[in-house]
């Protein structure tokens, strides 16, 4: 059996979660109450200030960037329509995007200091956004929405080396989830505590929670997200054993029996790999690894988007597709297993561009299957949440263009941009130009170099990179192939350039999960490298697996013997994928 269907086919289990945190927790905090000496061997993004994009993604950031600086999200307007009965979530997935779409970009983001102003007058008497919040009576939605607000403020905190918002943070931790510390054990896990009935509850209220009726799990997820953000910068014992509590009750939670929402799901995935590099707890690894296991087999839709719920493929959201993204390439740093990155650029490609608008926003799409095959437009725009956790997704895609370990610079996604990456005193700035994914050629430069330790330039090679050549200043140079990297050493300096070549042809496939039809007879999906193909037709047409295509420009894909021809869904911001205009691809053929 191959490494991807291992990972297919593993299934999380609760037996395997309770022996897992058993282990977990009998690794203690230090005496000083930090997290005990950790090896770090895997890779380092590029900071945000070193990178700058300068072709397709940068034209996704402008635009993102864009959209967060109109009168919806400025004050007083960001205050004034928040997203109701989620206080702190519009304001701080705004917040969080804006601080971080200024550092990638090097622009000014116009309202931001206006809107940390306004926050301050706009807090209740515990220092939060919304109603001061009842200890007996615990609102999840509450849980699931303020750490948007601690995670902005963290990251500008670490941005601008200023106190500002350091107070307004210890209030969101201290009276938020710190104070709901003895809930957290009575967090209803299981139906019957749920007391779900055709995904709505019956009664909102289960004990001390006020359960979200919808976003089911929001609670436990975003209070995982704030006590590891709050965990690693500004490590505390208390916050240790909340977080530790916080754990113990999510994983033993039964996430398909309560249907339980992907994006709270994969919000907590993401948050037990970032206490995993935090602390060192290897138990925590395999906790995230096995939750992106299931959900890869349970829910994520073929198009590399998700199942809103699981069980319920109905539509995505742009907020979890962003957060898969996240995950894949967090596991691939720490496995070093090629596969996660692969399913990262997939995501990137079919998933989080395809869901970008033209105006620069995310929406939501349909769960394509081989019961209805093609992919639509479910919500031109989710304005509330998805398209300000658009501009943190879009980011993390051009910081992800570069990595730094000990050996040397790893290039693991192709884009055109410029980054510098240092070790000391040390760094080398590299110029990448590429025509991927639509050919593949990658061309670095390096600009200048300082200092004279060798380095190693790592260039992924995913598997569908065919008969890839990697030439050093025009010569054929020894070279070594790892994990799926191709690596060359040398002394860098200024002008040196790198050239990766490669060949893709269109590959089919079959569904990814037996949700969206794969054990639903002979049905299959098309790729040209990460690109997955679509047919613009009004009617479900069929395509054998064995079908031959002739490539007619960048976008035209005609398979041999018809007039069907087939182009990728991915798309720079097109107008035309629009609810209006009624967009509609097929993507799954008999």
């Amino acid at each position: 059996m191959s490494m991807r269907s291992r990972r297919m086919n593993v299934v999380f289990t609760l037996a395997a979660a309770v022996s897992l945190f058993r282990a977990m927790s009998s690794v203690g905090l230090a005496q000083d109450n930090r997290p005990a000496h950790l090896e770090r061997p895997w890779p380092v993004a590029v900071e945000l200030a070193d990178v700058r994009m300068t072709g397709e993604l940068a034209k996704r950031l402008t635009a993102s960037f864009d959209r967060l600086e109109e009168g919806f999200y400025s004050p007083p307007r960001l205050y004034d329509s928040p997203n109701a009965g989620w206080p702190g979530d519009k304001e701080g997935r705004t917040l969080l995007g804006l601080v971080l779409l200024e550092q990638v970009t090097g622009r000014p983001a116009k309202n931001l200091e206006a809107s940390l102003d306004m926050y301050a007058r706009r807090v209740n008497a515990q220092g939060y956004l919304g109603p001061v919040m009842v200890p007996d009576a615990i609102h999840e939605q509450a849980l699931g929405g303020q750490f948007w607000v601690l995670n902005a403020f963290y990251e500008y905190e670490a941005w601008k080396k200023n106190g500002r918002v350091k107070p307004w943070a210890d209030q969101i931790l201290n009276n938020i989830y710190l104070a709901s510390a003895a809930a957290y054990p009575r967090y209803p896990i299981t139906p019957a505590e749920r007391k779900t009935q055709s995904f709505q509850l019956a009664d909102g209220r289960t004990g001390k929670w006020d359960l979200a009726p919808m976003d089911i799990g929001c609670g436990m997820a975003g209070s995982l997200d704030a006590l590891t953000d709050a965990y690693r910068r500004h490590p505390s014992k208390e916050t240790g054993q909340v977080l530790d509590t916080v754990i113990k009750r999510w994983i033993e939670i039964e996430l398909e029996a309560i249907n339980a929402q992907l994006h709270s799901t994969l919000i907590s995935t993401r948050s037990l790999l970032r206490h995993f590099e935090t602390t060192g707890r290897k138990e925590l690894l395999q906790v995230a690894t096995d939750r992106y296991r299931l959900y890869r087999a349970k829910a994520m839709s073929e198009n590399f988007e998700n199942h809103n719920w699981f069980g319920r493929p109905e539509w995505t959201e742009g907020c979890a597709v962003v957060d898969a993204f996240i995950i894949a390439v967090q596991l691939w740093r720490y496995t070093g297993e090629a596969t996660y990155l692969e399913d990262a650029h997939r995501i990137y490609y079919n998933g989080l561009s395809v869901n970008q608008r033209s105006n620069g926003g995310l929406g939501c799409n349909s769960c394509p299957s081989v019961d209805k095959p093609f992919l639509t437009i479910v919500s031109q725009e989710a304005t509330q949440c998805c398209t300000m956790r658009g501009a943190d997704g879009l980011t993390k895609a051009a910081q992800y263009c570069f990595f730094r370990s000990d050996a040397g610079v790893i290039v693991p996604f192709y884009q055109d941009a410029r980054a510098t990456l240092r070790w000391g005193e040390q760094s080398l700035t590299l110029l990448q130009k590429t025509g991927y994914p639509w050919q593949g050629e990658v061309r670095l430069e390096v600009s200048a170099a300082q200092g004279d330790e060798p380095r190693t330039l790592s260039l992924f090679t995913p598997s569908w990179a065919e008969r890839p050549v990697l030439k050093l200043n025009g010569q054929g140079p020894a070279v070594t192939s790892q994990g799926g990297f191709l690596n060359v050493s040398r002394r860098w300096q200024a002008g040196d350039v790198v050239e990766l070549s490669f060949e893709q042809s269109v590959a089919a496939k079959a569904p990814i999960n037996r949700v969206n039809g794969a054990d639903r007879g002979e049905y299959r999906t098309f790729h040209y490298g990460p690109l997955m193909l679509g047919y613009a037709g009004p009617q479900a047409v069929s395509v054998k697996s064995d079908a031959r295509f002739n490539r007619r420009g960048e976008r035209d894909f005609l398979v041999e013997g018809t007039d069907l021809v087939l182009q990728p869904i991915y798309h720079l911001l097109d107008p035309a994928v629009s609810q209006d205009r009624g967009y509609q691809r097929q993507i799954l053929f008999p």
